[in-house]
C-alpha cells in the first residue's frame, strides 16, 4: 500500500508544529534569564519570580494551544487524504481477481474508524503536551526528567543566583542553559515507565500508531476480500538488520512468528517503514526476484570508507540521522544565542560549529551514496540560521601597512594593569639560545602555587628570541592560569590557536590533537595543567619543566596515562551539581612566538633571577 519513503514522510507531518512548539518554549526562558540578567542581588529576583514564572506559565499554555490547533475534523481530514491515496493502488488486484471492489467513500467501516483513530491521535498529543519537561543530568551523572514548570523554576533561579552572586558571567550562565536546552529538547514522559522522548519523536509515533491502525484495516479487509492469506512486505535501503525479511513473501501466522508484526521492534513497529500487502500465489509476481534480492541486500551489507571508519548501509543512515539531529540542535543554539545577546565571539563559535557539522553531512552522505535530507533540519522553521559571521578576525591592516592592535591585547593590558601586575622590562637575545639550553634556564622545582602556564608561555618567548625568566608568581602567577586569560591571548594579532568546549577533558583533547602537525610545538591548556607538546615519530610529547630534578625536566610520552596524571583530565565536571562544558585550547607556538602582541605581555611574566621562586622544595604541579 505504502512505499517506504512516504510512510517515513507520514511520521514526520507534526513535526514542524512540535519544533515551533519547542523553540517558543526555550526562547521564553532565554529571554527571561535576558530581562532578569541585569539584577544584581538574589534577593531582587526573588521579588520577581513569582510574577516571571506565572507569566512563564502562561507563555506555556499560549504555546502549547497553538502547537495542538487540531480539531479531531482537521486529524480525521489528514488521515483521510492519506489512506484515500493509498487504497486506490490496491484496486488492481480486485480487477485482475474479478473481486467486487468497494470505493473508498463508500467503505463505511473504514471511515468509521478513520473518525475513531483521529480522535484517539489528538488525545495522545494532548496527553503528550501535558507531560513536557526537559532532561537534564543530576548529580549521580544520570539524566534525570524535570517537568517543565519545575524546570523554568529551577532553570531561573539558578542562572540569577549565578549571575548576581558573580560566580558566572552572563555570557557563561547563558550558553550552560542553552547547551542543556538544545542537548535535551523538549521531552515529554511516560511516567509508567520513567522514560522520555523528544516531543517530536513521540508525535510522530502517535501519528504512525493511527497510521497502522488504518493500514492494518485495509491490508487486512483487502485479503478477506480476496481471499488470500499471503502478504509481500515491502523492501527498503537502510533497514535495520534484524528487519532483513523485506521484499519476501509470508502468511499471517509468518508475519508474527518469523517477522514479529504486532511487537514494538518488529515490522510495523516502532521506526519502521515496512509495509505488507495482500498477495494471491500463483496470480500475483513477486516484486523482487530471489537472485535481485540476494544482490540488493548484499549491497546493502558492503562498508565504505569514511573518516576512519567502516559503515554499510544502515550504518551510515544511523549516522546520517545523528548527524541531522546534531545541526537541529546548532542551529537552536544560534537564535537562542542571538536572542539572548550573546558576545559575537559565541555566536561566530556556535555559527562555525554548524557549518562544521553541514559541511560532513554533506561529505558523508555523498561518500555513503546516500540523498541528502536537508527538510529533517530545516523543519525547525528557522530558515538561514546559520548565515554570518563564522570566523575571527586576524590580522586586519590597515591602508598604511601598519596592523591595528586587536581588541583583546588592549582589554588584557587594561585588566593587568587593573590588577596591578609589576612590569619587568625584557630584552632581546643577541643570539637565541638552543632548545635545551631554553629548557635548562628555565626548568626548575616550582614553589608557587602552580606555574605551568606563564613558563609554557615564557618557553614560547624565549623561543621567539626574548629573553624572558618566570616562577615569579603572585599576581602574575595567578593572572597567566586562568584559561579566560589565555583565551584572550590566542586572539592577538597573528596568534593561531584551537579551541574546543566540552564536558570531557580526553574527548577535547583528543579532538585538539587531531589537528597538530608533525613536527610543529604547541601549548595545550586542558584539565588542569598547561604545557609545550610537539607531534614527534613515536607520538605525542609534553614538556615537563617544574620538577626539582633537571633529568626529569624533559619532553615525555603524552598519553591518556599522562593526561590524567600530569594534566588532571576528567571525564566530567561539575557546578552546584550541573554538568559544565570547559575551555581546552591548543595554540601554535611558533604563531605565538611570533606575535609582537605576545611579546608585549611577556614582561608581566618576566621575573628577575634573584626573586624566582623555584629551587630543590619545589615540585611539579
Amino acid at each position: 500500500m505504502w512505499k517506504p519513503s512516504e510512510l517515513e514522510a507520514f511520521s514526520m507531518l507534526l513535526d514542524a508544529p512540535m519544533k515551533a512548539l519547542e523553540m517558543r518554549i526555550m526562547l521564553d526562558i532565554v529571554r527571561r534569564i535576558k530581562i532578569n540578567g541585569e539584577i544584581t542581588r538574589s534577593a531582587d529576583w526573588q521579588i520577581n519570580r513569582l510574577s516571571q514564572l506565572g507569566m512563564a506559565r502562561d507563555e506555556i499554555t499560549s504555546a502549547i494551544q497553538q502547537a495542538l490547533g487540531y480539531s479531531d475534523e482537521d486529524m480525521r481530514q489528514m488521515y483521510e487524504k492519506i489512506i484515500g491515496a493509498g487504497y486506490a493502488r490496491d484496486e488492481k488486484l480486485y480487477t485482475e481477481t474479478g473481486t467486487p471492489f468497494i470505493p473508498f467513500a463508500e467503505n463505511e467501516s473504514l471511515q468509521q474508524l478513520i473518525s475513531s483513530v483521529a480522535a484517539q491521535t489528538n488525545e495522545t498529543l494532548k496527553n503528550i503536551t501535558q507531560s513536557l519537561g526537559f532532561a537534564a543530568r543530576a548529580p549521580d551523572g544520570r539524566l534525570h526528567f524535570t517537568e517543565l514548570a519545575d524546570y523554568y523554576q529551577k532553570t531561573l533561579d539558578g542562572a540569577i543566583f549565578d549571575i548576581a552572586s558573580g560566580a558566572f558571567d552572563y555570557n557563561t550562565v547563558l550558553k550552560r542553559v542553552i547547551k542543556e536546552m538544545t542537548n535535551s529538547g523538549l521531552r515529554t514522559v511516560d511516567y509508567a515507565s520513567g522514560h522520555s522522548n523528544r516531543v517530536e519523536v513521540a508525535a510522530r509515533r502517535a501519528v504512525m500508531t493511527g497510521l497502522g491502525q488504518l493500514t492494518d484495516k485495509v491490508n487486512n479487509d483487502n485479503a478477506e476480500a480476496l481471499g488470500t492469506d499471503t502478504f509481500e512486505i515491502s523492501w527498503h535501503t537502510g533497514a535495520r538488520p534484524s528487519h532483513w525479511w523485506g521484499g519476501m513473501w509470508f502468511t499471517s501466522e509468518q508475519l508474527v512468528s518469523v517477522c514479529h508484526y504486532g511487537e514494538v521492534d518488529g515490522l510495523c513497529g516502532v521506526n519502521c517503514y515496512h509495509d505488507k500487502t495482500p498477495v494471491i500465489p500463483g496470480l500475483s509476481e513477486p516484486n523482487y526476484t530471489k537472485e535481485e534480492l540476494a544482490e540488493l541486500n548484499a549491497k546493502e551489507k558492503e562498508k565504505i570508507a569514511f573518516g576512519g571508519k567502516e559503515y554499510n548501509k544502515y550504518e551510515a543512515t544511523q549516522r546520517q540521522r545523528r548527524l541531522e539531529t546534531t545541526m537541529r540542535a546548532q542551529r537552536q543554539e544560534i537564535k537562542l544565542l542571538k536572542e539572548g545577546g550573546a558576545d559575537e565571539d559565541s555566536l561566530i563559535e556556535a555559527r562555525a560549529r554548524y557549518r562544521k557539522t553541514s559541511d560532513e553531512y554533506a561529505r558523508f552522505s555523498k561518500a555513503m551514496e546516500l540523498p541528502q535530507q536537508r527538510e529533517r533540519v530545516t523543519v525547525d522553521g528557522l530558515g538561514n540560521i546559520g548565515v554570518g559571521k563564522y570566523k575571527k578576525a586576524v590580522d586586519k591592516s590597515s591602508e598604511s601597512g601598519i596592523i591595528k592592535e586587536s581588541e583583546a591585547h588592549k582589554k588584557t593590558l587594561e585588566y593587568i594593569k587593573a590588577l596591578k601586575i609589576d612590569s619587568v622590562p625584557t630584552k632581546a637575545f643577541d643570539v637565541i639560545p638552543s632548545e635545551s639550553e631554553i629548557i635548562n634556564r628555565l626548568s626548575g622545582g616550582d614553589m608557587t602555587k602552580g606555574s605551568c602556564t606563564s613558563l609554557a608561555l615564557a618557553y614560547a618567548g624565549n623561543k621567539g628570541g626574548v629573553d624572558v625568566l618566570d616562577f615569579r608568581g603572585g599576581k602574575s602567577c595567578d593572572f597567566f592560569s586562568k584559561t579566560a586569560n589565555i583565551r584572550d591571548i590566542t586572539k592577538f594579532n597573528g596568534v593561531k590557536a584551537n579551541i574546543v568546549k566540552d564536558t570531557n577533558d580526553f574527548k577535547a583533547a583528543t579532538e585538539l590533537l587531531k589537528t597538530a602537525e608533525p613536527n610543529k610545538e604547541y601549548i595545550l591548556v586542558t584539565g588542569k595543567h598547561a604545557a609545550v607538546i610537539r607531534k614527534a615519530e613515536k607520538g605525542f610529547e609534553y614538556l615537563n619543566m617544574q620538577d626539582p630534578n633537571p633529568k626529569e625536566n624533559v619532553f615525555k610520552p603524552l598519553t591518556t596515562k599522562s593526561l590524567k596524571s600530569r594534566f588532571k583530565c576528567a571525564k566530567s565536571h561539575r557546578s552546584q551539581g550541573e554538568i559544565m562544558q570547559y575551555t581546552n585550547i591548543l595554540i601554535d607556538r611558533e604563531s605565538l612566538s611570533e606575535s609582537k602582541e605576545f611579546k608585549d605581555i611577556l614582561r608581566y611574566i618576566n621575573t628577575e633571577e634573584i626573586n624566582q621562586l623555584k629551587g630543590v622544595e619545589g615540585y611539579a604541579k
